[in-house]
């Protein structure tokens, strides 16, 4: 839950701050975490801005979910991510 808050919770979320705002490589982004008792799947989705390709998306959809696993997450970020999952 705190990964898909930080991914796609908000306008201010990692993925739509990166692929809609900044890089204007498409028009919605999404991230949902399907946990089960005993396997679990991570989907991230985002549908292409008018002259993009869905293949123009891969690597920086990727991108973004990698540095949420490899890089630390600021502490004003998290609490951000807890408030939205708290309210």
């Amino acid at each position: 839950q705190v990964a898909q808050a930080l991914l796609s919770l908000g306008d201010s979320a990692r993925l739509n701050e990166t692929l809609v705002a900044r890089d204007q490589l498409a028009q919605s982004v999404g991230f949902e975490a399907q946990l089960n008792a005993q396997a679990g799947l991570l989907v991230a989705h985002a549908v292409a801005a008018e002259g993009q390709s869905a293949a123009a998306l891969q690597a920086p959809l990727a991108r973004e979910v990698e540095r949420l696993a490899d890089e630390p997450i600021s502490a004003r970020e998290l609490d951000k991510a807890k408030t939205q999952l708290l309210t």
